[in-house]
């Protein structure tokens, strides 16, 4: 067995059932990280035969199990209220043959007599009074619910299923509920934990400006960066896990965090970060992870050979998919008023060279929006090249 690596999560979860998704989810709520793996797919083992209830269990309250139906109404309710898209109430009828069948039979198996219950049952079937008492125990222990309470009735009334009214003179209505698609439930709660996986990303990013924080890290950009871009990764990863269509998926990201003064960056793909000061010029911030970035770097080939390489869009690092280890390139540069930041996709400079951003960039006054900027260069770009989808920010510095 290997030692942990610093990038395993907390938890390795066996199985991606209801149990497994269930406690994903909540393992993720208290702040670990979270892998569930499966030899199927996510909820596969659920029975096609299920009858699919969501109930508090009536029948245990023969046996005196009064916590256990308690507990099995309260999440009855709370499912119900969480996911009404997925659970429905449903009515029961219980067809009853007079009024005081089973009562004998019924105390017997509370003083746990199973025995002489089931001899005292004989043919009889149970009764009007002692289903009308578990029915009101049942209805008194979901207490708070605002669930619909039970009702005995003659039988035959309209859209009561259809018995011998001679032998069944009575019915016990009541109310539990069904989950129509267990196993699209099992598939949300995964979806969940992945979602507050990523949502616990804003809270890491506002330690770097808290004075008060006494963490070494705290005032570490390149730390909490790194932290972010890690859990982005685990998310992507679980995701792809999680759903045959996303198995493999990746994404590359660009981030910029502006600090008081300085700028904060990080960055792992193609896209592209790029930095124009007030006094003229176009810097690229972030670097390719492709290859052929790499032999521009190197300059091994130039900007023209560099774009019309037929490998230049093949990626040497993303977030998500395969990739074990997330090795973002960090960085920073100061900032002052009139500064502006160019954040784009790939194809973006499909169309366009960094000196034509600079023309179209700095053609544009001071003060433009930064939909402005943006469009001018997303609609230069598609009628250059329009081979790629094509986004881009323009951020100028109004204060520091």
């Amino acid at each position: 067995m290997r030692e942990q690596a610093a990038d395993d999560p907390d938890v390795l979860v066996l199985g991606a059932g209801i149990n497994g998704a269930c406690l994903a989810r909540e393992l993720a709520l208290n702040g670990a990280s979270v892998m569930v793996v499966d030899a199927d797919d996510v909820a596969s083992g659920t029975t096609r035969w299920s009858t699919r209830l969501v109930h508090g269990g009536l029948r245990y309250l023969e046996y005196g199990e009064l916590a256990l139906v308690r507990e099995s109404l309260i999440e009855r309710e709370r499912l119900c209220r969480l996911a009404p898209h997925l659970v429905r109430p449903l009515g029961f009828s219980i067809p009853l043959r007079g009024r005081l069948g089973g009562l004998a039979s019924a105390a017997a198996r509370i003083v746990g007599w199973e025995t002489l219950a089931r001899r005292l049952a004989g043919s009889r079937g149970r009764g009007s009074l002692a289903v009308g008492c578990g029915l009101a125990l049942y209805d008194l222990l979901g207490a708070g619910s605002g669930w619909p309470r039970h009702r005995i009735v003659g039988a035959g009334l309209p859209g009561l299923p259809r018995v011998d009214p001679v032998r069944y003179p009575l019915a016990g209505l009541y109310t539990d509920a069904q989950m129509l698609f267990p196993e699209r439930f099992t598939v949300e709660l995964l979806v969940d934990a992945r979602r507050i996986a990523v949502e616990k990303v804003p809270q890491i990013l506002p330690k770097g400006f808290r004075p008060e924080f006494e963490h070494p890290e705290a005032n570490s950009a390149g730390v909490l960066l790194q932290a972010l871009f890690q859990e982005i990764h685990k998310a992507l990863v679980y995701l792809g896990q999680s759903y045959e269509e996303c198995r493999g998926m990746e994404t590359t990201l660009s981030l910029c965090w502006f600090a008081p003064g300085l700028l904060h960056f990080a960055h792992v793909g193609d896209s592209r970060i790029y930095y124009l000061p007030a006094n003229g010029g176009i810097r690229q911030l972030t670097e390719d992870d492709t290859h052929v970035g790499w032999l521009h770097r190197q300059g091994k080939i130039n900007e023209r050979e560099a774009r019309t390489h037929p490998r230049r869009n093949v990626l040497q690092k993303a977030l998500g998919g395969g990739n074990q280890f997330v090795d973002p390139q960090i960085g920073s540069v100061a900032y002052t008023v009139g500064d502006r930041f160019l954040l784009c996709s790939d194809g973006l400079v499909e169309g366009l060279y960094d000196a034509h951003l600079l023309d179209l960039i700095g053609a544009v006054g001071a003060g433009a929006t930064q939909e402005g900027l943006g469009q001018r260069l997303v609609e230069a770009s598609v009628a250059a090249s329009g081979r790629d989808n094509t986004t881009a920010l323009v951020i100028e510095v109004g204060g520091v």
